[in-house]
């Protein structure tokens, strides 16, 4: 089923503005059929720079925490840095609900794909409180300049 996704917004005065041809379009599309209208604040995605964070510094760190306490894991492996990931989503997020046509709704793995910059600096805030509490590791907030004991 086709899909039709618009980008609109309300004027400070309260005017609803949307793109000329959305009435058009929609007509052409659903007639004679019901269909479904969502309305929800554009939120922008997590930034590269929070990706890099998170898997360059906070998932590294604590994984080496987890392989000092005497765990197979290892800061360098890939595959290991992702079972971390895929551990930590579990852990701190909520699963996805994906509802079949009865309507009865089936769990899938929590994801940080679609989080907003805002729920992505909260989740990751979430496994550096994690990595504080059980590991008593302080993973640096991002650019925070750290030195090493060489």
């Amino acid at each position: 089923m086709k899909e039709l996704r618009y980008l609109g917004r309300v004027s400070t005065s309260g005017a609803i503005v949307l793109p000329k041809r959305l009435a058009a379009e929609v007509r052409a599309l659903f007639a004679g059929r019901e269909f479904t209208a969502i309305f929800r604040p554009v939120t922008k995605k997590r930034s590269s720079d929070q990706n890099r964070y998170y898997w360059g510094v906070v998932l590294p760190m604590l994984a080496g925490a987890f392989q000092d306490a005497g765990n197979a894991i290892s800061p360098d492996s890939p595959d290991d840095l992702q079972n971390l990931h895929d551990f930590l989503k579990q852990r701190f997020l909520p699963p996805r609900i994906l509802a079949d046509r009865r309507g009865e709704g089936h769990e899938l793995p929590p994801s940080t794909a679609a989080l907003s910059t805002a729920q992505f600096a909260e989740y990751t805030d979430q496994v550096r409180q994690f990595a504080v509490e059980y590991f008593f590791l302080n993973i640096p907030d991002p650019g925070e300049q750290s030195t090493l004991n060489l």
